[in-house]
């Protein structure tokens, strides 16, 4: 009798405890509030919500909007940079090439380009009032020189070849100029091949 009593009495332990942890839970569920139920007063009078819902929304717009503004900043702002530092690159590659007399020595490759009426680019930093082009291999038994100087005649250029062949011809007939870019055009066979040495000066 003793022992019943003792299960009995544990088993109204049980159901009390059952009861009460089924009553939290209740109590739980229905203490449970949506944000859309939940009032909220924005300190921004701009802001039109009235609820925390609307809130969490608008401040999430805002963030993904500003974050998207920020990213298209950054991608315009690195365009930027990379067009000034190609600038910037160009600018010293010029001054790489320009003495402090301003003025330019180099290299080109002749080709039979250098014979045609679109010629072969001489030099691309400006369009030089002085030019002097000499060959380095020897065509025909010979090397041959062209030069000009605008300050002196301002239409005419010179050659001079090593057989003591002279002449001269309009500057127009012989160079072309694009811009900066400056072409050998309708050159004679000492000037279609090899390699060909420049000194040009603004």
């Amino acid at each position: 009798m003793k022992v019943m009593k003792k299960i009995f009495k544990n088993s109204i332990l049980t159901f009390v405890l059952g009861a009460i942890l089924f009553s939290g839970i209740t109590a739980y569920a229905a203490g449970r509030y949506y944000a859309t139920q939940v009032d909220y007063e924005p300190s921004n009078p701009n802001f039109n919500v009235d609820n925390m819902s609307d809130a969490l929304d608008q401040l999430y717009t805002t963030q993904n909007t500003t974050i998207s503004n920020l990213n298209n900043q950054v991608t315009t702002l690195t365009g930027q940079v990379s067009a000034k530092d190609a600038t910037i690159s160009d600018l010293q590659t010029q001054l790489n090439g320009i003495s402090t007399t301003d003025c330019i020595r180099g290299t080109f490759t002749a080709s039979s380009t250098c014979a045609t009426s679109t010629g072969c680019l001489i030099e691309d930093k400006f369009n030089p009032t002085f030019l002097v082009m000499s060959q380095e291999n020897v065509v025909n038994g010979q090397k041959c020189s062209i030069f000009f100087d605008k300050n002196v005649n301002s239409s005419n250029l010179f050659a001079a070849c090593r057989n003591n062949d002279m002449g001269h011809d309009t500057i127009s007939t012989f160079i072309r100029v694009n811009g900066n870019n400056v072409y050998l055009k309708n050159a004679w066979d000492n000037f279609q091949s090899g390699t060909v040495r420049y000194v040009a000066c603004r």
